[in-house]
């Protein structure tokens, strides 16, 4: 998988692997909902091969009484 595609990953409708059914939208929907919570998404090449998605997401504070 070149790094050209990878970075194209969190695109509407980008898929890689054309042979399952889809409509390229899962790893989208993952990339806006994470964004939306001030998180950031990151795809790689995975060693075990296929994908790595690595999500970080802010830690929030939690009011103790």
């Amino acid at each position: 998988m070149p790094a050209k595609d990878l970075a194209k990953l969190g695109e509407r409708g980008i898929r890689l692997d054309e042979r399952p059914p889809g409509y390229g939208l899962g790893l989208s929907i993952l990339a806006q909902l994470i964004a939306r919570y001030s998180g950031i998404t990151h795809f790689a090449k995975s060693p075990l091969g296929g994908l790595r998605v690595t999500v970080c997401l802010p830690l929030t504070h939690i009011k103790q009484d």
